[in-house]
């Protein structure tokens, strides 16, 4: 709890008053991308070097393999943009997935400063999480 109030949310100094914290709120905070149904985390990207990873097979190819395994890539997304442009359906995402971002993306456009009960709203929140 320490690391997040000294990073995220700043500590409360001696006269009782709070910084502004190393990262600001604008920087972090996901309440507008969860209400506009836009991705909350990089885990696309994530996907992505795991894919590219099994792909390339080796942690340092050389530049000739690397080379190929890039042209690789390319033709996949070649044939993904293809798709895209001809109609096709984006990938799916897993039914939990898609559940829990429901829910959230519920809980933000029903948020209301002044007439939702913030634990009550925080609580919403922390059934959907998993740690």
């Amino acid at each position: 709890m320490t690391y997040f109030e000294e990073n995220w949310i700043s500590k409360v100094n001696l006269r009782r008053q709070r910084s502004e914290p190393r990262f600001s709120l604008a920087w972090w905070n996901v309440f507008e991308a969860t209400k506009a149904n836009l991705p909350r985390t990089n885990i696309d990207v994530e996907a992505w070097h795991r894919g590219f990873e099994a792909l390339v097979g080796v942690h340092h190819a050389n530049l000739w393999r690397s080379i190929d395994n890039f042209r690789k890539e390319q033709a996949l997304n070649d044939v993904t943009t293809a798709q895209c442009t001809a109609g096709g359906p984006p990938s799916a995402k897993k039914r939990r997935c898609a559940d829990i971002s429901t829910r959230l993306q519920n809980l933000a456009q029903g948020y209301n400063e002044e007439t939702t009960d913030t634990m009550q709203y925080l609580r919403g929140i922390a059934h959907n999480l998993k740690l």
